[in-house]
Parts: structure tokens; C-alpha cells; sequence
């Protein structure tokens, strides 16, 4: 993406994979963009598929309260991507872990939800990302994953899941027992209820002290936009 989350960029380059920004606007990613550049970087391709290897490719996304910008990818572009991943055997992981964090009754769909397994063209495509960082603590560092079968099969004989069977026993451990008691219900109710006021109060705050410069919207989470050649040093 032009605006992505930082550390997952310096992963791609660590490893040598070719990186490609795809534009976004207030909608989420621009899909006739996606598609062009898409079919432009793989046209050149001459990897092909397999049993072993089902993907050319992975388009990596933040369709819901995209951090940075807190764009929320629109309703009639969803199935536009999930298109453009199966005509060109896209991997499209979305990182949903903001998604449960809504306060608003409207609260978008995944992603994941429009790869339909009674879709004529499925082939299953879309992994959904989710982090009990977000719930129950930024140390947490453990998630979970939503996944297409021939997805799965590749995790499941993955060095890290075959060697150990998970990244952190102990957390997860912690995890079972705090969901078999029903805390998680309890943390998302207070998390929601807490982030809904600070948004409410510093909103709030920004309408009175901000100069006339500065723009924001209400959000469903926080996002601020300023014009250009504006120095944000004397805020």
C-alpha cells in the first residue's frame, strides 16, 4: 500500500520480496488501480501454480480501520478484490485485528466474508488476521487466522506450527482459560465503551484548539488530515 503498517514493510524487505504500492483514497484501496497494477507486475511473471504453491502473489491489507489513515475499505469494492485475487491467484491476508473494536452499530464486514465458499469461482483466496493484542493487552502478541482449507494445509506444515505447534504455549495457555470463563465478552464491552469516550473527548478538544487549517472527521476511529506546508511542530 502507499500508507501501510511499518513493521510488516521492513519484514517484506528483509526477505527480499518486491514490494508494490497500491493507491488508496477515504474509500480503502482504489481497485481499478489494484487490477491495473496487478495484471502489469504479473504479466511479466512467469511463475506458475501449483498443488505445492497455489499463489503467485499475496496483497497484503488493512481493510478496516486502515492504520494509518482509518479508511475502511467500501462495501461495493470488496467483491472487486476478491475478484481481481481470484482471476490473478492472489493470497489477500487482511489484518482484522481493529474489527471488534467498532462502537458503532454499523460495523463493516470483513473482507473474508465476501471469498463465499458457494461462489461459482471460489477457490478460497482470503485469510483473515486477527490479535488478542488488541483485547487484552499489547504484550499479548498472540492471534488467530481464518483461512481456506488449501490455506490451513500450508500453516499446518508450517517450521513454526510443525516444530513447536504455536509461537507462545504459555499466553495461549492464559487465553483458554480467560475465554472458557467468558472475560473476553467482558474486555471487548469495556474496550468499545473506553475508546468510544477518548474519541468523544478529544474530539471535542480538536473543534475548539485546532487551527482552521487542520481537518477531521468524527471516526469510527481517528484520522486527521493537513493541508500542505503545514507544520505540525507548533500544534
Amino acid at each position: 500500500m502507499c500508507k501501510g503498517y511499518s513493521p510488516f514493510i521492513c519484514t517484506c524487505k528483509q526477505v527480499y520480496w518486491c514490494l508494490f504500492a497500491v493507491p488508496m483514497d477515504e474509500c480503502g484501496v482504489m481497485t481499478h488501480e489494484l487490477k491495473r497494477i496487478v495484471e502489469e507486475k504479473l504479466g511479466m511473471c512467469e511463475k506458475r501454480v501449483d498443488k505445492s504453491r497455489p499463489f503467485k502473489a499475496m496483497l497484503y491489507m488493512i481493510p478496516t480501520f486502515h492504520n494509518p489513515t482509518g479508511a475502511c475499505l467500501a462495501d461495493e469494492r470488496c467483491p472487486l478484490v476478491v475478484d481481481i485475487a481470484r482471476k490473478n491467484d492472489l493470497l489477500v491476508v487482511c489484518d482484522d485485528v481493529y474489527n471488534l473494536l467498532a462502537y458503532t452499530d454499523d460495523r463493516p464486514r470483513r473482507l473474508f466474508s465476501y471469498d463465499k465458499k458457494d461462489d461459482p469461482g471460489y477457490m478460497g483466496n482470503v485469510v483473515s488476521n486477527g490479535s488478542f493484542s488488541k483485547l487484552f493487552g499489547p504484550g499479548v502478541r498472540v492471534g488467530w487466522m481464518e483461512a481456506p482449507q488449501r490455506v490451513v494445509g500450508h500453516l499446518k506444515t508450517c517450521g513454526i506450527a510443525f516444530s513447536g505447534g504455536s509461537t507462545s504455549h504459555c499466553m495461549s495457555g492464559l487465553l483458554t482459560q480467560a475465554m472458557e470463563l467468558g472475560l473476553q465478552d467482558q474486555l471487548l464491552m469495556e474496550a468499545r465503551i473506553f475508546y468510544k469516550r477518548n474519541v468523544s473527548t478529544m474530539c471535542e478538544v480538536l473543534e475548539k484548539l485546532l487551527p482552521s487549517s487542520v481537518k477531521f472527521r468524527r471516526p469510527k476511529v481517528y484520522r486527521m488530515e493537513f493541508k500542505t506546508g503545514f507544520d505540525v511542530c507548533v500544534m
